[in-house]
């Protein structure tokens, strides 16, 4: 029994240093476990947003109307529009505060608005049913709108439906 502990001993350095069976066994213990912590998050699918530039907050500071050739200003109304992942949420943050969120597709040169709902801030969004002056106000002239993406960049957006072209500027 003795020659078979002291080739155990020889065999394995832990135990030889002094650590003990019980000691060895934790330590392999706390290995596997970490090995599995580190494996499992390996595996982890991370939802990656692949809307480059286009993420983000971003303040409207321009409203061209094509037909008319006219600019509005309308910077110092904090309308903004916020993309992340598939959600687009537009707001504004001054005394007539409204909140709208829409499903969106960016493709190439083109980002695609789908209907917009009213936010309810957690609790039940309410579906837009019609364009209304809130809505124009913002950008939107249709409940699912078509933009060109004129220019696109880490400080600058330019949209451009058949009726509007959107000039931003990222927060």
């Amino acid at each position: 029994m003795k020659k078979e502990q002291s080739n155990y001993v020889t065999k394995h350095p832990l135990l030889w240093r002094g650590l003990g069976r019980l000691r060895l066994r934790r330590l392999l213990l706390l290995r596997l476990c970490a090995l599995t912590i580190i494996a499992s998050l390996a595996s982890c699918d991370i939802e990656n947003s692949h809307n480059g530039d286009l993420d983000g907050l971003w303040l409207l500071t321009n409203v061209d109307t094509l037909s008319t050739s006219s600019r509005t200003e309308v910077t110092e109304q904090s309308i903004t529009w916020a993309f992340q992942g598939h959600l687009l949420e537009m707001r504004t943050l001054d005394d007539n505060r409204f909140d709208f969120i829409c499903k969106f597709e960016h493709r190439g040169d083109s980002l695609f608005l789908g209907q917009p709902y009213i936010s309810e801030q957690g609790h039940n969004d309410i579906p837009v049913e019609e364009v209304t002056d809130t809505l124009r106000h913002i950008g939107l002239q249709h409940l699912q709108e078509r933009y060109a993406i004129l220019t696109l960049n880490s400080h600058r957006m330019v949209l451009r439906s058949k009726e509007l072209s959107l000039n931003f500027q990222k927060y």
